[in-house]
């Protein structure tokens, strides 16, 4: 105010917002539910020459804290808080708030360790279904949300290790897959989905997931894998470390003719990968 006149220049009027338990929303003239705040002045605003046109508010951000992980699927940004997903509505990642935002949980408490979102066409239709994965489960969630339904994949199979999980958009058609398909490492093996239940394609490499055979992954260093795509070649680069020793191997499938070889690079293994592109290429 200035000289006795409310809203005489322009600001803002802030205040702490009161805990949220303290708050409920209202509904007026059978419309939604919102949170109604009471602005008041102790003299009408006309004594002074001043109209109110309209009043504009932020709503109080959400507290974003205690995510373990995060990814993005249909355009939304889903955080991850042990076995619950929260997402934001559709091409708004800064945004977690309003009618589109849900928070849900997967399956049992244990710790959800990625997600990703597949794709493909059939006919006119086209559909964009997202994987959900946890240590030794995988769900599929159809739909385009907030009300997706949800559907158990495996209560065997899922993502051991968060790194290792790839999304590929297949240049050519391989039998039995679609054209868009997640891989990644599991507890008992490297798998493959294209929305169907998860598909161990480790087979001829198995020695590293068997408990006899002194290769095999030890369990402390099974989340520890690293996996990346070399588009050109189409090949799925596997990195992890491999018996009591953790010496550090370098695996690689080639994704057309499903066969796999090892990689030697001496005393330089490497220890991360992932994919760049030129865009004026």
């Amino acid at each position: 105010s200035n000289d006795g006149k409310s809203l005489w220049q322009s600001g803002t009027v802030t205040w702490t917002p009161p805990d949220a338990s303290m708050e409920f929303k209202t509904c007026v003239n059978n419309d939604m539910e919102l949170y109604y705040y009471r602005v008041h002045w102790s003299a009408h605003l006309s004594d002074s020459d001043v109209w109110v046109d309209k009043v504009v508010g932020i709503p109080m951000p959400v507290p974003l804290t205690g995510s373990t992980g995060a990814f993005v699927a249909q355009d939304r940004l889903f955080l991850v808080k042990e076995n619950r997903l929260e997402c934001s509505p559709v091409s708004r990642p800064s945004v977690i708030n309003g009618s589109e935002h849900v928070e849900f949980a997967m399956g049992d408490e244990s710790q959800i360790t990625g997600g990703c979102h597949l794709f493909s066409i059939q006919g006119s239709e086209y559909y964009s279904p997202i994987l959900i994965f946890k240590k030794t489960a995988t769900y599929l969630l159809t739909g385009t949300g907030p009300d997706w339904q949800r559907h158990e994949l495996s209560r065997y199979d899922g993502l051991a290790a968060p790194d290792t999980l790839v999304v590929v958009n297949l240049p050519i058609t391989i039998p039995g897959l679609g054209t868009t398909i997640a891989i990644g490492q599991g507890t008992t093996g490297i798998f493959i989905s294209d929305g169907k239940p998860p598909r161990i394609v480790s087979k001829d490499i198995e020695q590293y997931f068997d408990p006899r055979h002194e290769d095999c992954i030890q369990p402390e260093n099974l989340d520890k894998s690293v996996g990346f795509m070399d588009y050109d070649l189409l090949e799925y680069h596997w990195l992890f470390q491999s018996g009591t020793n953790a010496m550090r191997k370098e695996m690689v499938l080639n994704l057309e003719k499903m066969e796999w070889f090892e990689i030697d690079r001496g005393n330089h293994p490497l220890e991360f990968g992932f994919s760049v592109k030129d865009t004026y290429r």
